[in-house]
């Protein structure tokens, strides 16, 4: 009641690089607070490669595994047919065979993982898991959330911050 998972056991989430950048920019410590506290983070190589002046050794730093998908899953990604990035085929196709969740904000990559029944989850969802974990004050969540809306303000509507707003005033259930 009201304790967190063993974040190690839990199924692990894969990023992308919107959610990192967007993270990175507003809110760095929430990462490495999310891979303690609810799941192990990875992202894919070629994602990071996409991420300005991210490197392996800032990935550690956040909690950030960074993955290089076998043969076989690039060549699926490479094969598979989608109007969406090789990267983001790569996101898709690692987290459908390893049962990963993917985490993006990303519309076309969203619909393909739920096409096809890979866990998704929005970026901002990071942060209400992390609430209602207890680890993360609603008001750091509250800051970090305009902040991304400030700097990414395409990415992070108004709507969308006013539904993570509210979504942070409703009741946890435990």
């Amino acid at each position: 009641m009201g304790d967190v998972a063993d974040p190690a056991k839990a199924p692990g989430l894969l990023l992308d690089a919107n959610v990192v950048i967007d993270y990175r920019r507003s809110g760095p410590d929430i990462l490495p607070l999310a891979a303690q506290n609810l799941a192990p983070l990875a992202m894919i190589l070629a994602v990071m490669e996409e991420v300005n002046k991210l490197d392996r050794a800032e990935c550690a730093r956040l909690g950030i595994e960074v993955i290089v998908p076998t043969t076989e899953q690039s060549r699926r990604a490479e094969q598979y047919p989608s109007p969406i990035s090789i990267p983001d085929r790569q996101c898709f196709v690692v987290c459908d065979e390893e049962k990963r969740v993917c985490v993006t904000n990303d519309r076309r990559l969203r619909n393909l993982c739920e096409r096809h029944g890979v866990e998704t989850k929005y970026g901002l969802r990071l942060m209400l898991d992390l609430v209602a974990a207890g680890v993360l004050p609603r008001s750091r969540a509250e800051t970090v959330a305009r902040s991304i809306r400030q700097v990414n303000p395409l990415g992070t509507t108004e709507e969308t911050l006013a539904r993570f707003l509210s979504q942070l005033d409703e009741p946890v259930s435990k």
